[in-house]
């Protein structure tokens, strides 16, 4: 199975492929400064081998962040000088094959600065001046994720009560909302798992699932306790669709509570968590959450 590596995408300013993994977005040719992700979660193969429909030695540059192709004589980094491989997977990007519903074509080779750029964006920026060229480059195409897929990881309360969530959200946006909860005490619970959506560029969205855990002697004497819940929930949101793109990177954070633990009620406990989740991502306040669930 190839190895492939999430997070990279496509700059709206200088059009090339960047990578998005880090906290920074390496720098722009057009003004200096950070790129300005933009459409589609690139997944790129790395370490594989080349092939007549595949051509290695792609590289990430820890600089400026661009994809590049290594063995170019001309590059041109936008913090000067060459681009920087170093700690870079060896990157094998497909060439000459169909564009399909997960894998965009018309990506190519620049041959004044070597970055990955897409030629039909009309906002192109090459580092050794004006626009890029890749008139006579291979048209690559790379593939991309069609879904988005979030785990909050293990999740605790101050009660003997753990759990997670996982939520994963498609391009028609539509979702489904996983769930897991478990009761290690002796009493019964009744619970309320929340989790929120966040990113730094759009409004947080929500999801929450309430249940009933029996802990080890709520079904004496009759039967051994249902200690686990666990719950898928599908559904569908416009505005899950219309923020698609701007959910690539997204944190869902979790929160885990008995029911008896909302004073101020479920709205209030979801902003609440949306706040810390935000403050963690560099925004001081929340103006709004939505409510998908």
């Amino acid at each position: 199975m190839t190895d492939l590596q999430t997070k990279w995408r496509f700059c709206a300013k200088c059009s090339v492929l960047f990578y998005n993994g880090f906290d920074g977005q390496g720098s722009c040719p057009s003004d200096g400064n950070q790129h300005a992700r933009a459409g589609l979660n690139f997944q790129l193969p790395h370490d594989g081998p080349e092939t007549d429909h595949a051509q290695r030695n792609w590289q990430f540059c820890r600089k400026c962040f661009a994809m590049h192709w290594a063995p170019a004589a001309n590059q041109a980094c936008n913090l000067g000088g060459r681009h920087d491989a170093t700690g870079s997977w060896n990157f094998v990007l497909p060439h000459g094959t169909p564009e399909t519903t997960d894998a965009q074509s018309n990506w190519r080779f620049c041959s004044q600065c070597s970055n990955l750029f897409w030629a039909p964006a009309l906002e192109q920026h090459c580092t050794a001046g004006g626009r890029h060229a890749g008139q006579d480059s291979w048209v690559f195409t790379l593939p991309h994720r069609a879904d988005h897929v979030y785990d909050t990881g293990p999740v605790y309360s101050d009660l003997p009560l753990d759990g997670w969530a996982q939520l994963t959200i498609r391009p028609d946006g539509s979702y489904t909302f996983i769930t897991h909860a478990h009761d290690s005490g002796a009493t019964n619970i009744e619970y309320v798992l929340g989790a929120v959506l966040v990113n730094r560029y759009g409004e947080p969205f929500s999801f929450t699932h309430a249940g009933h855990l029996e802990g080890s002697t709520g079904a004496l004497p009759f039967g051994k306790p249902d200690r686990n819940d666990n719950k898928t929930t599908p559904g569908t949101d416009p505005r899950l669709k219309d923020q698609y793109d701007n959910l690539a990177d997204a944190d869902l954070v979790a929160r885990l509570d008995g029911k008896d633990k909302l004073v101020a009620g479920l709205d209030q406990w979801l902003q609440d968590l949306a706040t810390q989740a935000l403050a963690g991502l560099g925004k001081k306040a929340v103006e709004a959450i939505v409510e998908a669930v």
